[in-house]
């Protein structure tokens, strides 16, 4: 079914409309560096109020915790009638305030949440959602410079008079002067309390953060096609003997009609190690083949490349060598050698 421009049109009004509404046009976003600063500045403010570190103050100040109210009662957003607002997941919305911890405000026990936003709609939705989730809690939100963090505006709800109010220009002002947020705006915590919506971040072990990089690396880096029948066995055993100082006996060859660099194992597992490890050291795409009967000359393994064409060199192996001549020796003078060295590796 093909739509008509009609159609089209009045579907493209209608979506505009659904991304008009607050929870889509002031979405949260990940914090820019101004935001980040501007928290960081509150939260060492709030330790210093408190006489701690900045790691006790995150045990007391909730750092993007999920919204609670000064008893510790989770909230979220409800409408006049006092039902839940469903937001963009049909879910009911839980505000979730930059900074959380309570406070004494006119001699009140009061839910102090901080929101920092570069984004004048953000902190507006951000306003709008926490004082319909708990209107007896202090509301505050900050405007900041997106990059260096300084605040330029912002607005506070008092839950005494239900009314907000915007911060004064002498907030701001002493704000940028001293680098420290007034205490109208930022009362200190009361000392000793247990925020329940302070998040729980247990420290990871240096063992349990190394497997999981490893495991990452290992899910970046796809593993290079093998042959079907490799087995992981016989390269540990490879690895293994080298450890000990056990080489395979091996031997380069020269065999007219097949170019590259050839070589003779003593044995079949031997020369499928090393055509595997050549295989695996080519690239991606790249296999061995087995040839244990070939027309003419010994059995022998060869690579072959992701487009199937064969690569040069080829792995023998058997009891005796190829038929044709080893590298600038006669045949009966490489078996010699290969003798030799046999009798030294069993004496050994």
């Amino acid at each position: 079914m093909i739509a008509t421009s009609y159609e089209l049109e009045v579907a493209g009004r209608a979506l505009g409309r659904l991304l008009a509404r607050p929870e889509y046009s002031a979405a949260d976003r990940e914090d820019g560096p101004g935001q980040r600063k501007a928290k960081e500045d509150m939260l060492n403010k709030l330790a210093g109020d408190l006489g701690v570190s900045r790691e006790r103050a995150l045990q007391i100040v909730a750092d993007a915790g999920q919204l609670r109210t000064v008893n510790g009662r989770k909230r979220v957003v409800v409408d006049d009638r006092g039902v839940p607002v469903p937001g963009p997941s049909g879910k009911p919305i839980h505000p979730e305030p930059d900074l959380a911890y309570n406070a004494r405000v006119n001699g009140r026990n009061r839910r102090i949440n901080v929101e920092v936003d570069s984004s004048p709609d953000a902190a507006v939705n951000h306003m709008k959602n926490l004082t319909k989730a708990d209107p007896n809690g202090r509301h505050v939100a900050v405007i900041v410079d997106p990059v260096n963090g300084k605040p330029r505006d912002g607005m506070i709800w008092d839950p005494d008079k239900k009314r907000a109010r915007s911060l004064t220009k002498r907030e701001i002002d002493g704000w940028n002067r001293t680098g420290v947020p007034p205490k109208s705006v930022l009362p200190p915590p009361n000392p000793r309390q247990r925020n329940r919506a302070v998040p729980a971040r247990p420290p990871k072990s240096a063992s349990s953060v190394r497997t999981a990089m490893g495991a990452g690396v290992r899910a970046l880096n796809p593993p290079r096609r093998r042959g079907s029948r490799e087995s992981e066995l016989e390269f540990a055993a490879l690895e293994f003997g080298a450890t000990l100082g056990l080489r395979p006996e091996r031997m380069d060859v020269d065999v007219p009609g097949i170019p590259g660099n050839n070589q003779w194992f003593a044995n079949p597992g031997q020369a499928r190690v090393a055509a595997l490890r050549d295989a695996n050291r080519a690239g991606l795409g790249y296999r061995i083949a087995h040839d244990p009967r070939p027309s003419r000359g010994q059995p022998h393994y060869h690579v072959v490349g992701p487009d199937g064409t064969r690569v040069s060199g080829h792995y023998f192996y058997g009891s005796r060598m190829p038929r044709r001549v080893f590298r600038g020796r006669p045949q009966r003078e490489g078996e010699l050698e290969v003798a030799a060295r046999a009798l030294e590796f069993a004496a050994g």
